[in-house]
């Protein structure tokens, strides 16, 4: 049964045991609600280690086929989505941690918005960001990338979460994207996710996890995916629309002064990633 304050929490893991139950311990005793938090663990048939923690805890967990080496974390966010009850669907990972009562936050920047009635997406900080400027109009993309997005149950319905054609790397530009140019983008920056190994925390180092994730065939995969999915002409209008301040509602589009800088700086984007793939063509 669906709860118009149930937050679901999507869980992919890969291997990680004990480090993966410390985060969902660390996620539900951080929450102002926990009754209203629930939790999915979603992981591949191959992978024996969630198998056991997620039978011997009797955790809710949805298992997908099994990875034949390849990288299943989409696979994994998308079907723990399926199984989820939530009004918002929350995209989290294995060394994911939140700030204390980020549920309470997360409400509050919803400020009203219905989710299931309103498609929007929303977006929180993992780890600080460049900030676009005139002399750094690739950051724009980067400072609104929504990394662990969270989507409303309403976008759900509409838009799915990843598309199924990704593993891993850029299904998080494709859903940015999509999220502002055809739905509504909720700015909650100020809700500060931290990672608790890898590199992203600081040691320099990769876990497992994102080691594989982020191996040159995964990327170089994820890019062909993305690039035939927004090719220019539709690309384009959705780097317009990248604000990072302002919340968009439907699929209008008020222009703020962020938003016509945001346009003015819409060719000269394009002509970077057009560049870009050039020189990368022009490479090998």
């Amino acid at each position: 049964m669906r709860s118009a304050r149930m937050v679901s929490l999507l869980h992919a893991t890969y291997r990680s045991g004990a480090s993966a139950l410390d985060i969902r311990r660390q996620w539900l005793r951080s929450a102002r609600e926990p009754a209203s938090v629930e939790h999915i663990f979603a992981y591949a048939a191959d992978d024996s280690v969630s198998q056991k923690m997620v039978a011997d805890g009797g955790f809710p967990a949805v298992e997908t086929g099994p990875s034949g080496g390849l990288v299943t974390a989409v696979a994994n966010w998308n079907a723990a989505a399926g199984m989820a009850t939530g009004a918002l669907l929350f995209v989290i990972a294995d060394d994911l941690l939140p700030p204390m009562h980020w549920d309470a936050l997360l409400w509050g920047a919803v400020d009203g918005l219905d989710p299931a009635r309103v498609p929007f997406a929303v977006k929180v900080t993992d780890h600080d960001a460049a900030r676009p400027s005139l002399r750094t109009p690739l950051r724009i993309w980067r400072a609104n990338l929504l990394r662990h997005p969270i989507i409303s149950r309403a976008y759900y319905e509409r838009f799915g979460l990843f598309d199924p054609r990704f593993r891993g790397v850029y299904c998080d530009d494709d859903i940015t994207f999509r999220s502002f140019r055809y739905s509504g983008v909720v700015n909650a920056k100020y809700v500060v996710l931290s990672h608790t190994r890898g590199a992203f925390a600081g040691d320099g180092r990769l876990t497992e996890s994102q080691e594989k994730i982020n191996a040159r065939g995964e990327a170089d995969h994820g890019q062909r995916v993305f690039d035939r999915m927004w090719p220019w002409y539709r690309l384009r209008p959705a780097c317009v629309c990248l604000s990072p301040s302002a919340v968009r509602r439907g699929a209008g589009l008020s222009f703020t002064g962020v938003q016509f800088a945001n346009l003015a700086l819409g060719i000269p984007f394009q002509v970077l990633l057009w560049a870009r793939n050039l020189r990368r063509g022009f490479s090998g």
